[in-house]
């Protein structure tokens, strides 16, 4: 029984190393000699998933009228003149030099019943710098959990739960920059996490910016989004649990914060997770460009 139980605590502090490293890992810059290197997982068709990786992503049937009993809820189409960014919603133009296509994985263990499922953007057309390496490194980041499962696996066996799935989606898009950000879970033997994961592209350049770079970090920030967060999401036991100072280090930190565009303003924010629970908030900043780093 003891031998059992180290072996699995092992297992598990592997996890967290390799979450660790994952969250660590600067999603900031690609530049023309270096770009963000992924964890060295195994190729694809190791293991024993079971599917392909990527699908092509076909955009479901529309629902025929009368077809259901309730009428689905309206898709909510994020606009400059709301109060602030309501939920995570794709804005993607198709009026512009470049296009988003969709890829989509479905992968399932037959042995052990772990499953792992997703869909993330892919950029096409246009002119944008090194867009096979961007393309690589949202696809890395949109499949690390169904990759890290090959190692998992190798530390529990066959008597493993696991479950992750990752929802890309396109919150802002123009002729200069895009912003991906990736909804993330994943469910390990009794060991859970809710997150986002955001990648803003200079697609001038073609790099992904740094984003602890788009907004400076203040005291006055850290007051303006725990009032903006006050009006936006209510009552959040994470923000009220925080006081200043610990607030203005979980936005500001590379490895928690969150920050992406939108039609609405810049939406920003941070993961965390308590005794007791796990999860994500953000705040809208729509005047931001005062909060911007003076050059």
């Amino acid at each position: 029984m003891i031998i059992v139980m180290i072996t699995v605590l092992i297992g598990l502090a592997m996890i967290l190393f390799f979450l660790l490293v994952r969250d660590s890992m600067n999603a900031a810059r690609i530049t023309e000699n270096s770009w963000q290197e992924a964890v060295p997982f195994p190729e694809q068709g190791e293991g024993e998933w079971y599917g392909r990786l990527p699908y092509e992503y076909d955009v479901p049937e529309e629902t025929v009228p009368g077809s259901e009993e309730t009428a689905p809820e309206e898709a909510y189409i994020p606009s400059a003149d709301d109060e602030y960014y309501v939920t995570l919603a794709n804005a993607v133009r198709e009026d512009l030099s470049y296009r988003v296509e969709w890829e989509e994985y479905d992968l399932r263990d037959e042995e052990t019943g772990a499953t792992a499922s997703g869909r993330y953007p892919q950029l096409s057309g246009g002119n944008i710098p090194q867009m096979d390496q961007l393309n690589e490194l949202i696809r890395s980041e949109a499949t690390y959990f169904s990759n890290l499962y090959e190692y998992y696996r190798g530390w529990q066996g066959e008597n493993v739960v696991y479950r992750a799935e990752s929802i890309g989606y396109v919150t802002y898009m123009d002729e200069e920059r895009i912003s991906i950000v990736l909804e993330e879970s994943y469910e390990m033997d009794g060991q859970s996490r809710i997150s986002l994961y955001s990648i803003n592209v200079d697609l001038l350049s073609g790099e992904v910016m740094d984003n602890g770079g788009l907004i400076e970090y203040s005291p006055q920030l850290a007051e303006r989004f725990r009032d903006q967060s006050s009006r936006q999401n209510g009552y959040v036991e994470a923000v009220e649990n925080m006081n200043d100072e610990q607030l203005l280090d979980f936005l500001s930190d590379e490895n928690t914060n969150i920050v992406f565009y939108t039609p609405v303003g810049l939406e920003i924010g941070f993961n965390y997770t308590t005794n007791d629970s796990t999860g994500w908030v953000t705040a809208t900043i729509k005047d931001y460009d005062r909060y911007v780093p003076k050059v």
